[in-house]
């Protein structure tokens, strides 16, 4: 059962990210309690005895997660800064449709098309989602896989 509620995190952040993308907005908050959930697994992981058993064997496969998630933030950071061009931040839900598409920097709107604003927020989205998962990926690695 514990072990169970170690993935209450992740699964919020898996939440977070469908209503960043999808909607509703209500969702979004999911990611952020999974992202808070994250870090204080670490913390806790690292304070308490690991437990050998847990997901010893699957310490390659959550290795592998890591990496990918690693991999996926980066590829998402590159892909917001290419789409925006300096221009802004979107809002999310990513694939709502909008009367008009702007991407908003200090107070200063730049309208532009659908697909670079989807493409900014979506990109921006689940890297940070990502980051989330990494970090409660490595808490159960730090945990559970010995």
């Amino acid at each position: 059962m514990r072990k169970i509620l170690w993935l209450i995190p992740s699964i919020c952040c898996l939440v977070g990210w469908w209503g960043s993308i999808v909607g509703p907005r209500k969702l979004v908050a999911f990611g952020v309690v999974g992202f808070l959930g994250g870090g204080l697994l670490s913390y806790w992981a690292g304070k308490g005895p690991r437990v050998g058993a847990g997901l010893g064997r699957n310490w390659v496969i959550l290795t592998v997660a890591q990496v990918a998630l690693v991999l996926v933030a980066i590829a998402c950071l590159i892909g917001m800064f290419a789409s925006s061009r300096g221009g802004g931040v979107a809002d999310s839900p990513a694939l709502e449709v909008r009367a008009k598409y702007e991407l908003m920097s200090h107070g200063h709107r730049a309208e532009v098309s659908r697909t670079r604003y989807v493409i900014a927020s979506a990109s921006f989205s689940t890297g940070w989602h990502a980051l989330a998962l990494l970090a409660n990926v490595g808490a159960l690695k730090r945990r559970f896989a010995s």
